[in-house]
């Protein structure tokens, strides 16, 4: 069965380092297993999987991609004092992955003419290449300032500080109205 692209839940059966006989270079591969399926759309969310089947998850390691790899393996679960700790016959607890349910992503790529499953782990975010933003110089600051002056003068408490309210106040939540345009 080929699976649609999109994001899934996969739990991590087995684990190994390797070397790739093609190109020499150190690969991780995780065989996983996957569980759930999100489409890239979200119109459809956390649909089950229950069909057994696995695949496999390959990140080769070269000078590249070292960091990117190190960080997603950190973010999944990954204490290991080495990368060599990945190896399967090492039995520490803080380098086994296997049994984990981490985020992949699965995209169709071609090759030798037909459709293939990319499978990759879902990468925590770069800060440095996906900034949410610049920070606001001291200028930008006092324009922003400016701008929302009056609102926050008319909302200002003439000394009185903030006391939310506790929750046996309040009462039942109302529904949002999601068909109002922003």
């Amino acid at each position: 069965m080929k699976y649609e692209p999109g994001y899934f839940e996969v739990s991590i059966i087995d684990q190994a380092l390797v070397k790739n006989t093609n190109t020499g270079n150190s690969q991780i591969v995780l065989e996983v297993q996957p569980v759930k399926w999100s489409s890239f759309d979200g119109q459809a969310n956390d649909q089950p999987i229950d069909d057994g089947q696995t695949r496999h998850i390959y990140m080769t390691i070269t000078d590249n991609t070292k960091e990117r790899i190190l960080s997603t393996l950190r973010a999944i679960g990954f204490c290991g004092g080495s990368i060599s700790d990945i190896e399967t016959k090492k039995e520490e607890r803080d380098s086994r992955l296997i049994g984990l349910q981490v985020k992949a992503v699965m995209k169709s790529q071609e090759y030798q003419g037909s459709l293939k499953e990319r499978w990759d782990l879902v990468s925590p975010r770069n800060n440095k290449s996906e900034s949410p933003g610049e920070q606001l110089s001291a200028k930008d600051m006092l324009e922003l300032d400016t701008r929302c002056a009056e609102v926050m003068a008319a909302t200002e408490g003439e000394g009185k500080t903030f006391k939310p309210i506790p929750a046996s106040q309040l009462g039942p939540a109302e529904p949002l109205d999601i068909d109002t345009p922003f």
